[in-house]
């Protein structure tokens, strides 16, 4: 951590700091919000429930006091509040200065420096939501109004094979971004057989990507995001909150305190009626 960076103000709740070396457990080996992914294929709904259980356990007994190393980010609760994406703001922006692509990575990494932009005014705002067709919820709005996508795109460097490096936002802005952000909706409905009139219905709730094909439901109680990449559609995490610390952070000590457990994720409508899992 560079120095000159003001001391965080709170940890996550009931989650204290051990003492050096004691007994918190490091890093899940597959951390929860993957579970359900390497469980998906070939099982049913209720039997990979039982597999994300015994991953949770086991990595909970197999990796206490593996990093001596304490590699902590200090965060306020996940409450999607402004204060909280101000957190992140600050604290991601010190991190990216720190950090550069991992040369042995496939698929997009954040670049080294990148900055977030100027969150969007209201009026900004509310052009937004006129372009998209509805109001954002709180959650959404707050993250808008304190930044607004990211100053570098993200880079994939393709495992350094000799592949030429490709960019894309990973964090989607307004306006740059809105044709981006249309398409990847659409795409999801076309994949999905949903149609305007199913979401203006309540039938099937309104999706909007946060992150790469992260989507958070936006008509949904308490906002969730999923990832959804076609059909291929998992929980992911419990909010955009949860969803911002995980993957921005996602080599830190304590990280997995932000881990949505997706045994215990809420009754999702349509896009995760158990139906859509069923081997028959």
């Amino acid at each position: 951590m560079p120095s000159g960076e003001p001391l965080p103000p709170t940890t996550q709740p009931n989650a204290p700091l051990p003492k050096e070396g004691m007994g918190k457990a490091a890093k899940p080996i597959m951390p929860l919000r993957r579970a359900a992914r390497a469980c998906k294929e070939g099982a049913t709904w209720r039997n990979r429930r039982q597999c994300i259980a015994t991953i949770v356990q086991t990595d909970i007994m197999f990796n206490l006091f593996k990093k001596k190393k304490l590699d902590w980010v200090h965060l306020p609760a996940p409450d999607d509040s402004i204060l909280f994406f101000e957190a992140i703001k600050q604290k991601s922006e010190y991190y990216w200065a720190e950090t550069t692509p991992n040369p042995s990575i496939y698929g997009c990494q954040q670049q080294g420096n990148s900055q977030w932009k100027p969150g969007l005014t209201d009026n900004e705002l509310k052009d937004f939501e006129m372009a998209i067709g509805y109001e954002f919820p709180l959650p959404l709005k707050n993250f808008y109004k304190t930044m607004n996508g990211l100053t570098k795109p993200g880079i994939n460097v393709f495992g350094s094979d000799g592949t030429k490096p490709t960019f894309k936002s990973l964090y989607y802005s307004y306006p740059d971004d809105l044709p981006v952000i249309e398409e990847l909706i659409n795409w999801i409905y076309e994949e999905n057989k949903v149609n305007a009139s199913m979401v203006k219905q309540g039938i099937v709730p309104a999706i909007f990507p946060v992150y790469q094909h992260r989507f958070m439901l936006t008509n949904s109680v308490d906002n969730p995001i999923l990832s959804m990449h076609g059909a291929d559609i998992i929980y992911w995490s419990d909010s955009l909150s949860k969803l911002l610390a995980n993957e921005i952070f996602d080599a830190n000590f304590n990280i997995h305190d932000f881990e949505s457990n997706p045994i215990n994720q809420p009754e999702i409508k349509f896009w995760l009626d158990e139906k859509q899992y069923d081997e028959n």
